[in-house]
C-alpha cells in the first residue's frame, strides 16, 4: 500500500459454492494462506503461496463433507510457511513448505463459538483460546511433531498479538491495559495503562508507535 506495487494478482482456486474464499498474509507478507472450494466437489481446501518464489503448496482436503466457509473459523500463517487453521471439529498445524502435518487436535466444542489462535512469525509458538468469557489462553511450543503446552495466560476479553519484529514477544490488550510479554521463558516485561478517555486502536511495531 505504501509503494502502490501489486505483488500478487492471479486466480488461485474457485470460490465456495456461495462465492466466497478467505485469505491471510503472514506478518511480513512472505506467505499467503488461503482456503477455497474444491471444484471437484470434495470440500474446502487450504493452500499457501510463497510470495517471493511464486510456489503454491496445498494441503489435502481435511473435511471432505464440508463445503462452506464458517466465518467463526480462524487461520494464520507464519513467515516460514507454517499454517494453523480449523475445520469445524479439528485444529491443524501444517508445514506447507515441507507438506507435513505437525500436529492436530480435536476441538472441545463445535464452532458455535470461535476458537482464536495466533502463530508466531517464526512458527515456533502458538496461542490458543476460546472467544468466550472466563477462558484462559494456552501457550504452546511447536516441538518436532507435537504441540507442547508451556503455560496458561489470562485471556478473558484479551486480544493477543505476536510481535512481527521479535517473534518471542507477545502483546496483550485488555480493557485499558497493554502488556508486553516474553513468550519463552515467560516474563511480564511491561504494562501500560491508558487514560479513561483514550482508546487503543493499533500498534506499529516497525516504528514503536501506538495509535
Amino acid at each position: 500500500f505504501v509503494s502502490g506495487e501489486t505483488v500478487y494478482n492471479e486466480p488461485i482456486l474457485p470460490a465456495s459454492s456461495s462465492g466466497f474464499a478467505a485469505m491471510q498474509l503472514s506478518p511480513r507478507g512472505k506467505y499467503l494462506l488461503g482456503i477455497s472450494y474444491g471444484s471437484n466437489g470434495t470440500g474446502m481446501r487450504y493452500f499457501a503461496k510463497n510470495l517471493s518464489t511464486g510456489n503454491v503448496y496445498y494441503m489435502n482436503y481435511i473435511d471432505p463433507g464440508y463445503y462452506e466457509l464458517n466465518y467463526n473459523l480462524s487461520m494464520h500463517i507464519s513467515d516460514n510457511g507454517i499454517g494453523i487453521f480449523e475445520s469445524p471439529t479439528k485444529e491443524f498445524l501444517f508445514d506447507f513448505k515441507n507438506n507435513t502435518e505437525i500436529a492436530s487436535r480435536t476441538l472441545s466444542s463445535q464452532q458455535s463459538i470461535s476458537y482464536l489462535f495466533k502463530i508466531s512469525p517464526d512458527g515456533k509458538h502458538v496461542i490458543s483460546s476460546i472467544y468466550s468469557e472466563n477462558v484462559v489462553g494456552e501457550v504452546f511450543k511447536i516441538n518436532a511433531s507435537n504441540l507442547e503446552k508451556m503455560y496458561n495466560v489470562e485471556s478473558t476479553y484479551t486480544k493477543w498479538q505476536f510481535n512481527p519484529t521479535d517473534p518471542n514477544m507477545i502483546t496483550a490488550i485488555k480493557d485499558k491495559t497493554l502488556s508486553v510479554i516474553q513468550c519463552e521463558p515467560y516474563a511480564l516485561l511491561r504494562k501500560i495503562v491508558f487514560a479513561s478517555d483514550e482508546v487503543f486502536m493499533n500498534i506499529d511495531y516497525f516504528n514503536n508507535e501506538i495509535l
